[in-house]
């Protein structure tokens, strides 16, 4: 398998010098990297791989980007239109990548795919992982907004097959758009499941929440032949996945 460095063109010698395609998951996070190493990644690394798929000849470019774009949601329901208020570093980079997509949309179509929590075997650093590793262990759960609706998740193989649709469809322009688990179950409820699959007999405390909650609109995604699974039967399976 051939490792990259984004941020260096030079690592792009060794890839094919024609393509159809451009997929583009990789980025640096917050938490794990300094701004200065997540601006570089993501933001110079992105526009690295445009040029390459610009060069190569590619008909589309598929880009990860994430619900951190938005920053502080304040929408009930977060939609292709909800505005970017005050993204951290990793939100206002993956901005930054659509910024760069849509500059180069009339040579290069492209798709960029808000995600919300990824879930997969091993998947950490979301809220779901978070409760996840509290059931394993036994130990207290707080939640918020407990009755609050939730669909803000994604499984992998229903993220995959999306990627794979959208290889095989004809883009133009430029498309950026959330995407989420099909149904809504609540904060309580989705706890609860956890719980359940993970056989778990760990306490849950409920608590006066510090902001507003939120669920996702995938109809634009639906248009485009995603095919979500449903949010409750998408957290089972994470859990069953990874214990």
């Amino acid at each position: 398998m051939l490792q990259l460095d984004l941020a260096s063109k030079e690592d792009f010698s060794g890839l094919p010098k024609r393509v159809n395609t451009v997929i583009h998951l990789a980025a640096a996070s917050s938490g794990e990297h300094r701004t200065s190493r997540i601006v570089d990644a993501n933001v110079n690394g992105t526009r690295n791989l445009i040029d390459y798929a610009l060069s190569a000849g590619a008909e589309r470019f598929v880009f990860a980007s994430s619900l951190s774009v938005h920053g502080t949601i304040a929408d009930a329901t977060v939609t292709p239109d909800t505005p970017v208020i005050n993204p951290d570093a990793y939100g206002a980079s993956k901005w930054f990548g659509e910024e760069l997509l849509r500059e180069n949309s009339e040579a290069l179509p492209s798709v960029a795919i808000r995600l919300p929590a990824v879930l997969g075997r091993g998947a950490k650093r979301h809220w779901l992982s978070g409760v996840l590793d509290k059931a394993r262990k036994g130990e207290e759960i707080e939640i918020f907004n407990p009755n609050a609706a939730f669909n803000n998740a994604i499984s992998v193989d229903a993220l995959s097959e999306f990627f794979v649709r959208l290889c095989r469809m004809s883009i133009t322009g430029r498309d950026a758009f959330p995407i989420a688990s099909a149904g809504r179950t609540t904060i309580r409820d989705a706890v609860s499941t956890v719980l359940r699959a993970a056989e778990s007999r760990s306490v849950v405390r409920e608590s006066p929440s510090p902001r507003t909650s939120f669920v996702i609109d995938t109809s634009r995604a639906v248009e485009l032949g995603f095919r979500p699974g449903d949010i409750v039967e998408e957290i089972a399976g994470y859990v069953r996945a990874s214990l």
